[in-house]
């Protein structure tokens, strides 16, 4: 049950994306074929859902790649270690 609610909400996140997507296409499209059509709110909304939905699948993969062991940041070097 814990998979199919996690599935569910990763599912939820695509869809979130893929309509703020269109948003985009549909503001541009919109400005392009009838200038009188309302550009900012729309575009806004949609860069928005974008960002917030590549956010969360990134964060994600990168926290389920960090619980594996997988991703590493760089460390930080001392100053006067040698290195330059």
């Amino acid at each position: 049950m814990g998979t199919l609610v996690s599935w569910a909400i990763v599912i939820a996140f695509f869809l979130l994306g893929g309509y703020g997507v269109t948003l985009v296409r549909n503001a541009v499209m919109g400005r392009i074929i009838d200038p009188s059509q309302p550009f900012a709110g729309p575009m806004a909304a949609g860069l928005i859902l974008i960002a917030v939905s590549v956010g969360f699948l990134g964060g994600l993969i990168y926290h389920r790649e960090k619980k594996r062991g997988r991703a590493r940041l760089p460390r930080r070097r001392r100053e006067g270690d040698g290195a330059p």
